[in-house]
C-alpha cells in the first residue's frame, strides 16, 4: 500500500508542479529535492548555472524504485528557476520529456515497460510564500498529454499506442512549513480523453478504447506525517499526525470499447452525466463516499444472443465511515449502498416475459445503516489484517433506511438493534446479546408472486411454500389490498418474534 502510495504521489509530482518551500531559486531547486526524498524519487542534475537570480538546471533524472522492483525514470533537458523581483519565482520546464515504467516481471509474467512522453506546451508555473512559513505553486496548462511511445513485454514491442490529455488546467498548492507541513491542493480542468488502440499478439484480435469527462475539479488537505519519507506504516504515520481528506467530481462522462477477434467481437457505448466522491484517513475516521449519477449503456457482442442490450442506473452511491483507531468509547459508522432506478432493455425482459406481463418499473435497491462501533485493533495494521480476530464490536446498528423495489413490488424497512458484549449471547461463544428489532412493509408482493406463477416461473408448491412463510411473519395491513406489515424483535436470550409472536425457531 505504501508503495502504491509514493509511486502515485511521485507520478503525480512529475505531471503537475511540484510544491517550492521558498522563493529564491536555490531555495526553490532545495524544495524540489526535499519534496523528491519525501517521495522516494532520486533527483540528480548534470549541469547548473546561476545568473543572477536565475538557476538553470540541465540533464535533470529522476528515479524511483518501488519495492516490487517497478522503476519509474526520466530526464528533463533543462528546468529554469526564475526570480521576478516581486516575491515569485517562475519555473519552466520543457514543453516535453520522456517518462518510463518498468518491471521485472510480476506474477509469473514476463518482463514490460512502456515509454511515453509528458508535454504540456504553454504552461504556467509560478511560487510565492504563504503565512507561517510556507508557500504557494499556482500552475496553469492549456493542455497536458501523456502520450505512449512504446509498450514492451519480453523485450518484444507490444501493438499498442495512446494517449490521455488534459485541456484547460488550472490549480494552486500550498505547503506549510515544518516537520509536520499542512498541505492543500486544488485542481480543475476542463475536460479528459483518453484513448488507446492496439492488437492482442496471441489471437491478432483489435481494441479500440476512448474515454472523456468534462468539467473535473478536486480539492485535497492533510498533515503530513514526520515519518512519511522514512516508514511503510501507514498506521505509524497516522499515529504520528498523518492526515488527508479531500472531494472531487466531474460532468458528463462517455466511455466506448471495441473489439474484434479477441476471440469474439464485442462493443460497448456507457456514459453518466456525473461523478462526485470524498475522502478522508485520519487519527480519527476512514471515510469513502463515491457515487455517479445518469448511467446509460448499450452493448453488442457476437456471444451476446441479441441484436444489442441496452439499460441505465439513475444513481450509484457507497458510503462507509468507520473509527480509523482504536477507542475507549463507541464511535458513529455508517455504511451506505444505493442503487437507483436500474433499468434494462426489452431484449433483456423478453427471455423471460415475452407477454409483458411483469411492470417494468425501475429497480432500486437501497441498504443504509448507521450506528455505534468500537475498533479494537488499529485497521491499517497489517497483523490485524491478518488476525482472525475481530477488528471492532458493533454496539448500536440503525437501520435507517431499507427499499427494494421489483418488478412492481416494494419492500421497505426501518429499525434498529444494540449489542451486549458483557452478556452472554445466544449465538455461540463470544457472541453479544442482541436487542432490538425492525419493522417491515411490502406492497404488491403477492401480485408479483401469482404473476411468477402464472408465468410458469415459479412451480406452484414453491409459490404455496412462500405463502406459508409470509403467513407466519406478517399481518395484512388494514390500509388496502397486498399490503403486508411485519415486526421482527430480537430478544437479548435469542428469541425471535413476528408481530409479537414467537418464531419457531
Amino acid at each position: 500500500m505504501r508503495t502504491a502510495m509514493l509511486a502515485g504521489a511521485s507520478a503525480a509530482a512529475l505531471l503537475s508542479p511540484p510544491t517550492a518551500l521558498a522563493l529564491t531559486p536555490e531555495e526553490a531547486w532545495q524544495s524540489w529535492q526535499d519534496a523528491a526524498e519525501e517521495a522516494g524519487v532520486a533527483l540528480t542534475v548534470a549541469e547548473r548555472d546561476t545568473s543572477g537570480d536565475t538557476l538553470t538546471l540541465t540533464g535533470v533524472a529522476y528515479a524511483l524504485e518501488a519495492d516490487d522492483g517497478t522503476t519509474m525514470t526520466g530526464t528533463m533537458d533543462e528546468v529554469v528557476f526564475a526570480g521576478q523581483g516581486d516575491g515569485t519565482v517562475v519555473v519552466t520546464l520543457p514543453e516535453s520529456y520522456p517518462l518510463t515504467l518498468s518491471d521485472p516481471g510480476l506474477d509469473g509474467m514476463p518482463p514490460g515497460s512502456a515509454a511515453m512522453t509528458i508535454s504540456h506546451p504553454g504552461m504556467s508555473l509560478v511560487m510565492s510564500d504563504t503565512d507561517g512559513g510556507g508557500t504557494a505553486t499556482d500552475y496553469a496548462a492549456p493542455e497536458i498529454a501523456v502520450t505512449l511511445v512504446e509498450v514492451a513485454e519480453g523485450g518484444t514491442a507490444q501493438d499498442i499506442s495512446g494517449s490521455v490529455t488534459l485541456t484547460g488546467v488550472e490549480g494552486r498548492n500550498t505547503r506549510g512549513g515544518g516537520d509536520m507541513p499542512a498541505v492543500e491542493g486544488d485542481f480543475a480542468a476542463a475536460g479528459i480523453a483518453a484513448a488507446f488502440v492496439g492488437t492482442d499478439p496471441d489471437t491478432g484480435g483489435t481494441f479500440d478504447f476512448s474515454m472523456s469527462a468534462a468539467d473535473v475539479s478536486s480539492t485535497s488537505s492533510g498533515t503530513l506525517s514526520t515519518l512519511y519519507a522514512a516508514s511503510d506504516d501507514l498506521g505509524a504515520m497516522i499515529e504520528d499526525g498523518f492526515a488527508v481528506r479531500g472531494e472531487g467530481g466531474s460532468g458528463p462522462v462517455a466511455l466506448t470499447l471495441v473489439t474484434e477477434g479477441m476471440p469474439e467481437s464485442f462493443s460497448l457505448d456507457a456514459g453518466m452525466t456525473g461523478t462526485s466522491g470524498t475522502f478522508r484517513i485520519d487519527g480519527e475516521r476512514m471515510e469513502y463516499d463515491f457515487g455517479f449519477e445518469g448511467t446509460t449503456f448499450t452493448a453488442l457482442g457476437s456471444e451476446i444472443p441479441f441484436p444489442q442490450v441496452t439499460g441505465g442506473l439513475g444513481a450509484l452511491r457507497t458510503l462507509i465511515s468507520v473509527p480509523s483507531t482504536p477507542t475507549d468509547e463507541a464511535q458513529p459508522m455508517d455504511l451506505t449502498v444505493a442503487l437507483r432506478d436500474l433499468t434494462l432493455g426489452e431484449e433483456i425482459w423478453s427471455i423471460f416475459d415475452p407477454a409483458g406481463q411483469l411492470p417494468r418499473d425501475p429497480a432500486t435497491l437501497v441498504v443504509d445503516l448507521g450506528g455505534q462501533m468500537r475498533m479494537l485493533t488499529d485497521m491499517f495494521s497489517e497483523d490485524a489484517m491478518m488476525s482472525a480476530e475481530a477488528p471492532a464490536e458493533v454496539i448500536a446498528l440503525d437501520i435507517e433506511e431499507l427499499r427494494l423495489a421489483l418488478a412492481g413490488a416494494l419492500l421497505t424497512g426501518e429499525g434498529g438493534f444494540t449489542f451486549d458484549y458483557d452478556a452472554p449471547g445466544p449465538f455461540g461463544p463470544g457472541s453479544p446479546a442482541p436487542d432490538g428489532g425492525v419493522n417491515l412493509r411490502l406492497e404488491g408482493g403477492q401480485g408479483l408472486l401469482e404473476t411468477l406463477v402464472g408465468m410458469g416461473l415459479l412451480p406452484e408448491e414453491q409459490a404455496m411454500m412462500v405463502r406459508m412463510m409470509t403467513g407466519m411473519v406478517a399481518r395484512p395491513a388494514p390500509e388496502g389490498d397486498d399490503v403486508l406489515l411485519s415486526d421482527i424483535t430480537v430478544q437479548p436470550d435469542g428469541t425471535v418474534l413476528a408481530n409479537g409472536a414467537p418464531l419457531p425457531f
